[in-house]
């Protein structure tokens, strides 16, 4: 349980130190989880190769699971992008792994201890960084979203945090060193303060389950607690008494100090309060009111369920579907569903997803046993793992706690002690060969050799990439030799290319665009990556064909193409073709026109342009009606504007809809 809790340890921390502007450090994070639980069921394996008999403990919850896991690997043989099933899979193989690991553990009240303070020391250490980050505004680390914690994004950080923060409550009440456990409530302090900071509100949420679930538990298990404190099972003494208040009053000191001094707490609170609100109300609205991303990345998930509904389309597929099928969806590019059940429903249909609930419900079961028996540490721990894992199945519908490696190794851990502890219906004796041991031994070094391989392979990639941009020089970052694409490595080049642009170095961000292609065949991404070579080269007459070719393929409401195209062939003096794109964007359904202030804006330019001023008006209510506080006339819109043939009769009309409708000139 030792090893256990330093891996998990040691893959909370990559991402301070490591990884540059355009480094993902939730690869260093990925390789960690993996290599390590696969290392230590290896070693286990080893150790125990004298051994001759053993049992095998059989329950429908062990064999829901397997059998998640093993749908989950045939998925490769219908997955759209074995690259992309490839990193997603080495995920759960990391979490099997765990749970195989953790099912061998003596678990006793040590063991518990353990991994309470492998956690606790994970979440101070996350919490920490992103204090950091967040009260002294501080550029020291490499990688810097405050209050992201290196984990580049808040919600990456906080899912740690959420299934953590229980565990930190166990070491404070049962830490048998009891120095030890009056730290524990200031490491709680760090991460409450945190937490705030971090404006996570479905972390928000989680933790008030969890926080519900524990006062539940104290109220029921408030006689035996108390008798446990008398024989000094738990932690009150006078420190422990003094250390509470003064952890709350640190934890309100973080909360309210910040670069700019006191108070903005009530503030935040309200804000985030009210943003979630707006978004919410939103779900009823109708399209032309915005509604908000969460909901419209969820719609094109059902949309993909929908139409591969029994098996999926593989693991690791939700963004690569986005990426090769835009014109289908109304998002585009983010890697994750923030809805862990709809993802697995992507990937491996309704068969997946029912799995993925009897295993839930089994792990619930075997909870409701173990919290009801025992002696006082032991119900206390398994009911803080309820917590733990309550508050993360709340986080997991909002956000994507098991698409990231260390959420998903402690919830391997996690399910291994509740299987070792609950038992099972059937326990068979085994008789063990040499060979056994030795064929386990040899499968687990062959998938630890393949996913180190793989990992080495992606890791080159990530460091050619980002030695491109530090030292100003180009050498084709994805050899063609590569087998297998990572599913972050199309993100990381898409900023590449964008690097290359801002520099003005376009010819190599035109071969990003190639390596890219090689990589994932079809991607939208690559044809923005060309036509922004094309139009800040100004090659109007090659952009055309490409800008033609890519706004079929755009996302539902993205109309960059269009109005690149418009321009392209005003270049390009083919009137034609302008009034044919014009005409075609222009008749886009109102809903969609009006998601993006600048496609408003481009249309009324361009009906200007055309003289069709009755359709300037129609846009121009548009945007009245869905931006009332946009300035729609910028300065740097307003001289192409007046130089137009109706530009002043537009500007009279427009005077006098914004005096009737009240709004400033």
């Amino acid at each position: 349980m030792q090893a256990i809790a330093v891996v998990c340890l040691a893959a909370a921390l990559p991402g301070t130190f490591a990884g540059a502007s355009i480094g993902f450090s939730d690869h260093y994070r990925e390789i960690i989880a993996e290599l390590g639980f696969l290392g230590l069921l290896a070693c286990w394996l080893f150790r125990n190769r004298h051994t001759r008999h053993g049992s095998l403990t059989f329950s429908w919850t062990r064999l829901w699971l397997g059998g998640l896991l093993l749908l989950g690997a045939a998925s490769a043989f219908w997955a759209v992008d074995l690259g992309f099933f490839a990193s997603k899979y080495f995920l759960w193989l990391a979490a099997a792994a765990a749970l195989l690991v953790t099912l061998t553990v003596k678990l006793d009240f040590q063991a518990m201890i353990h991994l309470a303070r492998g956690l606790t020391l994970a979440a101070a250490y996350i919490s920490t960084v992103g204090l950091i980050q967040v009260i002294f505004d501080t550029d020291i680390f490499l990688q810097t979203a405050p209050p992201s914690a290196n984990y580049h994004n808040k919600n990456a950080a906080m899912q740690v945090i959420v299934l953590a923060f229980p565990m930190i409550v166990f070491l404070a009440l049962f830490e048998p060193r009891k120095h030890w456990s009056v730290l524990c409530w200031f490491a709680m302090a760090l991460v409450l303060a945190y937490a705030f900071h971090s404006r996570t509100r479905s972390a928000w949420l989680s933790m008030l389950v969890e926080v519900a679930v524990m006062a539940a538990a104290l109220v029921w298990l408030r006689g035996p607690l108390k008798t446990a404190a008398r024989e000094g099972l738990v932690n009150w003494q006078t420190a422990h008494k003094l250390a509470v208040p003064a952890a709350l009053l640190l934890a309100a000191l973080l909360v309210n100090t910040t670069a700019q001094g006191w108070g903005g707490f009530f503030s935040k609170v309200s804000s985030s309060t009210s943003h979630l609100q707006k978004e919410i109300a939103s779900y009823s609205a109708p399209v032309a009111k915005r509604r908000a991303q969460r909901y419209r990345i969820w719609d094109d998930t059902l949309k993909m369920v929908r139409e591969n509904p029994a098996l999926g389309t593989g693991m690791g597929s939700f963004s690569h579907n986005l990426l090769t099928d835009t014109e289908k969806y109304e998002v585009f590019a983010p890697l994750r569903v923030h809805n862990d059940p709809l993802e697995i429903g992507v990937e491996l249909g309704v068969t997946g997803m029912l799995l993925f609930a009897a295993s839930g419900l089994g792990l619930i079961a075997c909870l409701f046993r173990l919290v009801r028996r025992g002696n006082v540490e032991t119900r206390g721990f398994f009911i803080l793992v309820t917590a733990a894992l309550a508050g993360s199945a709340v986080n997991m519908q909002f956000s994507f706690p098991y698409q990231m490696p260390l959420p998903a190794i402690i919830f391997g851990v996690f399910a291994g002690l509740i299987l070792r502890a609950g038992g099972g219906s059937k326990v068979k004796a085994l008789a063990l060969r040499p060979y056994h041991w030795y064929a386990g031994l040899g499968a687990t070094g062959a998938v630890f050799a393949l996913v180190l391989s793989f990992n080495l392979m992606w890791l080159h990639t990530l460091f050619a990439s980002e030695n491109n941009i530090r030292h100003h020089v180009w050498n084709n970052p994805i050899s063609e030799s590569l087998p297998l694409c990572h599913r972050g490595i199309v993100q990381l080049f898409f900023r590449l290319a964008s690097a290359y642009q801002e520099v003005q170095r376009h010819t190599e961000s035109r071969g990003v665009a190639d390596s890219l292609d090689r990589c994932v065949p079809n991607s939208w991404m690559t044809e923005q990556i060309i036509i922004g070579y094309l139009v800040r080269n100004q090659r109007w007459e090659d952009a055309v064909p490409v800008l033609e070719r890519a706004k079929e393929h755009a996302p539902l409401g993205v109309y960059r193409d269009y109005i690149n195209l418009v321009a392209a062939y005003l270049e390009t003096g083919e009137k034609a073709g302008v009034d044919k794109t014009y005409e075609r964007l222009a008749g886009e359904p109102e809903e969609l026109l009006v998601k993006q202030k600048g496609t408003l804006q481009a249309l009324m330019l361009f009906a200007l342009q055309a003289d069709k001023i009755e359709d300037v008006k129609k846009f121009y209510r548009l945007a009245y009606l869905h931006y009332p506080k946009a300035n729609l006339f910028d300065s740097k819109m307003m001289p192409a504007v007046r130089a137009l043939p109706e530009a002043e009769a537009f500007f009279a009309w427009k005077a006098e809809f914004d005096a009737a409708n009240s709004r400033a000139p």
